[in-house]
């Protein structure tokens, strides 16, 4: 007897021919048999992965955790810890390789990208390499698919970088920083340029920047073979929205926008063949009557592309999302993200947790993603540093 990820027990009768069961019956059997035959090896550890949370580290604590989670319990439990940086924004994964990527900040503002090989066995990092962004407080990194250059987004620099990828997981020193010019009208957060997200599209042919401070989405040409961007166009989306992150549906040609000051998400039909967004919608995620102070932070997509999630800062919220066909979103529930100021959010890949890093009160707290797409509170986990990124290990 064995449980499917819903929680149903299933039973199975052995000897039985698969012709003989219901269409309902035999799919169980195909798709849980490896389920029954590891209760019967008795194997361990088998429903566990491995989770990285970055930190705005505390005196003397840890910038860097990495955890098991346990995917029967939706538990998780502290491995290991490092401390390279103050401050660890975010993180890209070379799952080929097992070679981890970070963004983050040494003491005042420095930027740093710092590279690591990763041992899957012990959840294990060894430090290979660090270079300068040259830009201050880098809050975001990706890659481009074959992991040749990083692209990073200097928050406090105005700027963006591109530093290329050596075989073995060394970075190379900057081969490119762009700086940003302009403003908005949200005094203070827009009164200069704040790239907050830099990413290359589906196609790979451009890398995408949100830019908080001037409300303008950047498209720059890849040049792969200099590890080099061209400014290719700008476009303006409403003053005071704060674009923060993007994200592009797996599935479907729909791209994502969460917006920091204005409490929205925008939906974009996306054209990689003339490189832009065509605004398909804008909606709030804060419930309607809330005249509170809340920023959002991040937006996620679930594994089945059928929902999306984005968290607000001050509501103290998570919002969910059902996405239409079309790509729209309809609302469906906010729930208490169990801490204060929810910052970065990750679905598990199999796609039945949520984890939440709760950077006001120091916690990961974990969700039950139902069918439905709502989720429900299931663990907590205490840190001594303040979590502001987290992403599963494949």
């Amino acid at each position: 007897m064995v449980k499917d990820p819903n929680g149903t027990k299933l039973e199975f009768v052995y000897g039985k021919d698969l012709r003989d069961l219901s269409g309902k019956a035999a799919s169980n059997l195909v798709n849980w048999s490896y389920a029954a035959c590891k209760d019967f090896l008795g194997k361990e550890d088998d429903n566990t992965m491995n989770v990285f949370i970055g930190c705005v580290a505390s005196e003397g604590a840890p910038s860097i955790y990495v955890s098991r989670f346990d995917e029967d319990l939706g538990k998780l439990s502290v491995m290991q810890s490092y401390s390279e940086l103050s401050k660890s924004a975010y993180v890209t994964m070379d799952s080929k390789h097992n070679l981890i990527y970070v963004v983050g900040m040494e003491g005042a503002g420095t930027g740093f990208a710092v590279s690591y090989a990763y041992d899957p066995g012990t959840a294990s990092l060894r430090l290979i390499s660090k270079q300068a962004t040259l830009g201050a407080n880098p809050n975001y990194v990706s890659a481009d698919p074959s992991f040749t250059m990083l692209f990073a987004a200097n928050y406090g620099g105005e700027t963006i970088s591109v530093l290329p990828l050596k075989p073995g997981g060394s970075i190379d020193s900057v081969s490119r920083c762009i700086f940003h010019e302009g403003s908005s009208i949200v005094i203070g957060p827009q009164n200069t340029s704040h790239p907050h997200c830099i990413l290359p599209d589906p196609s790979n042919r451009f890398a995408i920047v949100a830019d908080l401070g001037t409300d303008l989405i950047y498209f720059y040409r890849i040049d792969h073979v200099n590890h080099d961007l061209a400014l290719e166009r700008t476009q303006p989306i409403a003053p005071g929205s704060g674009p923060r992150h993007l994200i592009f549906h797996h599935a479907m040609s729909f791209a994502y926008m969460i917006n920091e000051l204005s409490s929205t998400i925008i939906v974009y039909k996306y054209d990689a063949s003339v490189c832009a967004l065509k605004d398909l919608q804008t909606i709030s995620t804060l419930p309607e009557g809330f005249n509170g102070v809340s920023k959002c932070a991040d937006i996620q997509l679930s594994q089945c592309g059928n929902f999306v999630y984005g968290t607000n800062r001050g509501h103290d919220s998570i919002v969910v999302y059902k996405v239409n066909g079309d790509g729209t979103l309809v609302y469906l529930e906010h729930v208490s993200s169990g801490g204060e100021k929810p910052r970065s959010i990750a679905v598990s890949p199999d796609g039945r947790f949520l984890l939440a890093t709760n950077e006001g009160s120091n916690q990961v707290v974990t969700f039950a993603i139902h069918p439905s797409g709502k989720l429900e509170l299931a663990e907590r986990l205490d840190l001594q540093s303040a979590p502001i990124c987290i992403k599963f290990i494949p």
